[in-house]
């Protein structure tokens, strides 16, 4: 080696090593600057959903039930809601948010974050909700059931669509599983519940019974079991959800406690409805509250079959309860209602004695804003007098009330749904009059009919019972029936021939479980009534339920829709 060849090797070693250090440092330098962005960008996301979260429990302790959310959205909007919509309809599903935005008033709110009752709490939870961060609630234009909450912290925004906590949102509900009156009732093969179940209550299951959704029950300590008993005969379930059956603790019972929801929505739902007389000069939407004396029924028909009832979507009829059920012929028409272009409804009253029992003339009309609702202190059938034997098609939005019970004579089904039933029933080779009597729905039709656009809804609403009286051929039930003191039953179910499937589209909540058909143990095969397909309709938690007047909700609770962080 020559020499002082070492000192200029030693230098370019050491030049090397310092550009080689510097190069590093810089990138270490760069990766913590974007790890620090990162944990930043974090903390914000993680800030703006707890001011979420606050905004929330703060909206829930407003509901109101029926009544909606009990805030005033009086605030003028902060200059960042702006900056959130840009945001949200700048997203690529920007566009399906902007036709949501156009029905939220975004100028004003209620300003939970500056609140004067809620500052020391808001100040109490700074370190968990982080500097700066606010949260506001936004008024849907159109329903006070709705509500927009929006969280800001830092850049990054959380928003949660909420509604009142409405009781639609189980396929099935009940109270109590065992009947006062007939005992024990069984899920058995060929049992479908299409949608999330609840029981306050064990549950009873023989043969494969199929539970497509969430499945809840209680787990009795004072009976053998856990949620769930087996029949003696044999049993297998079948679940879809693998961590159903979920256990309800005893406070999760105390939330669902049918005689408050009960006692809450009577009164709600005078604040909802009128006397006809009063209805029709009322300059708000409003329902028709129609008392009768003890010897009436009503009788309620939808639209009838194609080139019947077009002079209608809702007609009423009145009955001498002695005439019930074998005389239906005799029910006398009392109004009928049908909507106008302005979004009033015409009222045409025809009954004989429409002044006694309405305070209104035979012969007489008028429009008025009506929100859909009926409510009678007298039981009330639903059936189709204008073309006896068919279905009743609901065209619209309705609420059916009664303080005794709800008999149903015929399929209940949903206008815009009727072309798709034909079209099955038609793939079936099933033709004529009587389509939707030989029509079962299979599961494919079931996910088919959950693929159809309507906003059609009906309440069918019994403080007692809801009482199917004749059993037809697969009857099918579009809507969501309640019956708070009693059940969902059919009459005579142990009387006759097996009738098919009985479906209901929509929810079903009961006190205590009504009998529907009778099956043999041994075999387990359907000796009379129905094997049930209850299928749950998911427009309800897209909003609808909480969106058509009279839909039963719990108070001091909410329902989250839809929850999203945004940027």
């Amino acid at each position: 080696m020559k020499k002082g060849f070492v000192l200029p090797l030693t230098l370019l070693v050491v030049a090397t090593m310092s550009i080689l250090t510097t190069t590093i440092v810089l990138s270490l330098s760069s990766v913590t600057l974007k790890n620090r962005h990162a944990i930043e960008a974090s903390l914000e996301r993680v800030r703006s959903m707890n001011a979420l979260q606050f905004g929330l429990s703060v909206v829930a302790s407003k509901a109101r039930g029926l009544e909606g959310f009990e805030v005033s959205y009086d605030s003028t909007s902060p200059t960042w809601v702006a900056d959130f919509v840009d945001e949200l309809t700048n997203r690529s599903d920007g566009a399906y948010w902007q036709s949501t935005l156009a029905q939220v008033g975004t100028g004003t709110c209620f300003y939970i974050s500056q609140q004067e009752s809620l500052r020391d709490l808001y100040n109490n939870l700074r370190d968990y909700l982080g500097p700066g961060a606010e949260v506001v609630a936004l008024p849907f234009q159109d329903y006070d059931t709705l509500s927009l909450v929006v969280a800001k912290a830092g850049n990054r925004y959380s928003f949660a669509v909420v509604s009142t906590y409405f009781l639609n949102r189980y396929a099935y509900f009940t109270e109590r599983e065992d009947n006062p009156y007939y005992g024990e009732i069984w899920f058995t093969t060929g049992d479908v519940i299409d949608g999330p179940f609840r029981s306050n209550d064990q549950i009873r299951v023989h043969g494969e019974p199929v539970f497509k959704g969430s499945v809840e029950v209680y787990d009795d300590p004072s009976k053998d079991g856990t949620g769930v008993v087996y029949h003696p005969n044999g049993a297998t379930p079948v679940f879809y959800d693998p961590y159903s059956p979920r256990l309800l603790s005893e406070e999760d019972r105390q939330r669902f406690n049918m005689e408050v929801l009960r006692d809450q929505y009577e009164n709600e739902l005078e604040t909802m409805v009128a006397a006809p007389n009063a209805a029709v000069e009322s300059s708000q939407p409003v329902g028709l509250d129609i008392n009768l004396p003890s010897d009436l029924m009503l009788v309620v028909e939808f639209k009838s079959a194609p080139g019947e009832g077009q002079d209608h979507w809702l007609k009423v009829y009145t009955l001498d309860k002695s005439y019930y059920p074998n005389k239906m012929n005799k029910a006398s028409p009392l109004f009928h209602l049908k909507p106008n272009p302005d979004g009033t409804w015409h009222l045409v009253v025809t009954g004989d004695d429409a002044r006694s029992l309405l305070g209104l003339d035979k012969n007489s009309e008028h429009d008025f804003l009506f929100n859909g609702v009926i409510k009678s202190n007298q039981d009330i059938a639903i059936d189709n007098r204008g073309n006896v034997g068919k279905p009743t098609y609901v065209d619209g939005q309705y609420t059916i009330y009664s303080e005794n019970d709800i008999f149903i004579h015929t399929h209940i089904i949903y206008e815009d749904y009727r072309d798709a039933l034909e079209t099955m029933a038609a793939s079936e080779g099933i033709h004529g009059a009587n389509q939707m009597d030989e029509l079962q729905l299979t599961k494919e039709y079931n996910e088919l009919l959950k693929d159809v656009s309507s906003d059609d809804f009906l309440n069918i609403v019994a403080k007692d019972s809801v009482v199917i009286m004749e059993k037809k051929e697969n009857l099918k039930i579009f809507g969501s029936v309640y019956a708070f003191d009693g059940s969902f039953e059919v009459y005579r179910f142990y009387r006759g021939s097996p009738t098919g499937q009985l479906t209901v589209y929509g929810s079903l909540m009961q006190n205590y479980r009504g009998p529907v058909g009778t099956f043999d143990p041994d075999t387990g095969e359907v000796e009379t009534g129905y094997v049930k397909n209850y299928v749950y309709d998911w427009r309800i938690l897209g909003g609808l339920g909480a969106t058509v007047k009279g839909t039963p909700s719990a108070r001091g609770r909410l329902l989250v829709l839809t929850v999203l962080g945004v940027n």
